[in-house]
């Protein structure tokens, strides 16, 4: 649904209230009678109570069978309905006589504009399109109802399929076949006798079963329900009243953005002489525009119509004055249901009917492609450091941040001289649909100031001064709002309308960007970085859908200057250092050389003299 809330799955109720069942066994309850009575607009002295409740055909619609005492001078049905994706109630207009006590059951067929029936034991009550037809039906040529006809034999069970085909079984066992569109019930061949246990079963794929239930077990049959209508039909004369009728409705729901259009045919083939056509019946008209062409053909007394019918869009969101309302009014779904103008019980061509969803198709999101002779790389770090000095809020420290590989993706490298624009591709699921050519924005998650944008308001041709992110941000100084929420489709304003205003300064950067453009992104020159970048559509007339992703950049191929400070610093040291060893080595030189002079080089001449005296003495001895 639009809200992007979960319709309900269960519905159960008391006389008095009525709750809805969601996923996890969550129930809520919507209403009680006090509350519908007010609501309604029912006088204060009349009672209400819930009988029965069921969901309608109509996508988001509940139906309530409401009895009312003191509204008419005998006990009667209404029936309600509440709209879960809008959270309206209405009264429909549909009344009918009802029995002192009790309820009937209530059914909705597979119809465009709401059709069911009401049973109990004893009567069967058809509602046609908003109850623009209606009654008891009878048997075929005569006047009673299926009860009076089996003596008084009681509704057992009643089954309805997707095509419309109705099945009453009464208690005895007798069947009767009943058709969406038709008055009257025919009586079908006798399968099993008065005295067996018998229940009706119909399978998904819409085969009908008679399950008989005895002492030994459960037995299946196979119901040939074609073969026995056509049959009797056959013997009454019934025939179809075309010959064929073929349709290109492939879905049963189709989705709808802004921009898009569905285009169905229909074909019938029939006698000349009965004029019938293709009738399209629509749920919620005013959600989208309708251009029909109808082709007609005779040959050999056989008509062929040919109608072709094209749903889409003409609003202009941009023009909007409330945008959100404008979305709200315009979104939701239709129904649409293409048949041959009249049918038979022995026609056996399925009408068709399917739901146009008008809102953000499920799983539609948007990617970021790689541009050609970029390469993308995912590394192995978990953090990176940021410059504190080109932050929003500077700082004369860089601050460390983490690096989410999984939500942010690979590095695009992108040299720092380059200018660089993202190409943005939209996909359903991991089909692609298109490339984006509408507006977007983009901010840097991490605060990153230190890029801006190849060209300005007046390079672009604005007529007036453009939105950019200063002048929000200035707007929105004193409110706490996200980043995503300041600028989008709800606020945006083009800058190439003429205005009478002041032109003011055109020679700021433009901050918008789009496929066809020439303004890009423009990096920081004095040192490369990693910079985080989210990206939103900005055109109102783009999608419903709230379309972002991340993309991430990191520039290369800047030869940083040395830090002066730090070169100062080092080169301190390093002269420090040269001149403590230089110190310390002329210190250690001068002890040297003290030492050195108290050490005589030379021996006197009469130490020589006496030494050599004993030398010759010792020898004599010897």
């Amino acid at each position: 649904m639009k809200s992007g809330r979960k319709l309900s799955t269960t519905a159960i109720w008391t006389s008095t209230d009525v709750h809805l069942g969601y996923g996890d066994n969550v129930f809520i309850r919507i209403t009680d009678t006090s509350k519908l009575q007010k609501i309604l607009g029912f006088p204060e002295d009349v009672s209400l109570s819930l009988g029965t409740v069921s969901y309608d055909s109509c996508p988001a619609e509940i139906a309530l069978l409401v009895a009312c005492i003191g509204c008419s001078s005998s006990r009667m049905f209404y029936v309600v309905t509440y709209n879960e994706d809008r959270y309206i109630w209405v009264l429909r207009n549909f009344f009918l006589s009802a029995p002192s006590k009790g309820f009937m059951k209530m059914e909705f067929m597979y119809s465009a504009l709401p059709s069911m029936l009401l049973w109990n034991k004893t009567s069967m009550y058809y509602s046609y399109r908003n109850n623009t037809a209606y009654g008891f039906p009878p048997v075929h040529e005569t006047n009673v109802t299926p009860a009076e006809y089996t003596n008084g034999s009681s509704i057992h069970q009643i089954v309805i399929d997707y095509s419309g085909n109705i099945v009453i079984k009464m208690q005895n066992n007798i069947m009767f076949f009943f058709k969406f569109d038709l008055i009257d019930v025919i009586l079908l061949p006798r399968w099993e006798n008065e005295s067996k246990n018998t229940v009706l079963y119909l399978n998904p794929s819409g085969n009908l079963y008679i399950v008989v239930i005895n002492s030994s077990g459960i037995h299946r049959q196979n119901y040939p329900l074609k073969m026995e209508v056509h049959g009797t039909s056959y013997s009454l004369f019934d025939e179809c009243p075309y010959l064929a009728f073929h349709h290109n409705i492939d879905l049963n729901v189709y989705y709808l953005d802004k921009g898009d259009e569905v285009t169905f045919w229909a074909q019938i083939l029939f006698q000349e002489n009965l004029g019938l056509f293709v009738d399209v019946r629509i749920h919620r008209p005013e959600l989208l525009e309708q251009a029909t062409h109808v082709e007609y053909e005779i040959a050999h007394e056989i008509c062929t119509k040919n109608q072709t019918i094209t749903f889409y869009q003409n609003v202009d969101y941009s023009e909007s004055l409330d945008y959100m309302k404008t979305v709200h009014e315009t979104t939701g779904v239709m129904t649409v249901e293409v048949r041959p103008s009249m049918t038979g019980r022995a026609c056996s061509t399925v009408r068709k009917l399917s739901y146009l969803f008008v809102g953000c198709p499920p799983s539609r999101h948007i990617v970021i492609q790689k541009p050609p002779g970029i390469t993308c790389i995912k590394h192995n770090f978990t953090s990176y450091k940021l410059p504190g000095n080109f932050l929003w809020h500077s700082s004369p420290k860089d601050t460390v941040t983490d690096y989410d590989w999984d939500k942010y993706g690979c590095l695009m490298e992108v040299y720092y001289r380059d200018p660089f624009r993202p190409e943005i591709a939209l996909y359903d699921g991991n089909t692609f649909v298109k490339m984006v050519e509408a507006n977007y924005i983009l901010w840097e998650i991490k605060g990153r100031t230190d890029f801006g944008y190849n060209s300005s308001m007046g390079d672009v041709g604005c007529s007036r001064e453009a939105q950019n992110w200063f002048s929000l941000l200035e707007n929105h100084k004193n409110q706490e709002i996200e980043l995503d929420d300041i600028w989008g489709p709800q606020n945006y304003n083009s800058c190439f309308e003429f205005s009478h205003k002041n032109l003011q300064d055109l020679s700021q950067q433009y901050h918008i960007l789009n496929h066809s453009g020439s303004n890009s992104l423009i990096w920081n020159t004095e040192q490369s970085g990693i910079y985080v970048f989210k990206v939103k559509i900005l055109d109102p007339n783009f999608s419903f859908c709230d379309l972002k992703t991340f993309f991430a950049v990191h520039t290369y191929g800047i030869v940083e200057s040395p830090d002066i400070a730090k070169t100062i610093m080092f080169s301190i040291f390093v002269l420090s250092l040269f001149l403590g060893i230089l110190v310390l080595s002329y210190f250690k030189y001068a002890r040297i050389f003290q030492t050195l002079r108290y050490i005589d080089p030379l021996p006197s001449p009469g130490l020589q003299n006496h030494t050599k005296e004993s030398s010759q003495g010792l020898k004599k001895d010897q």
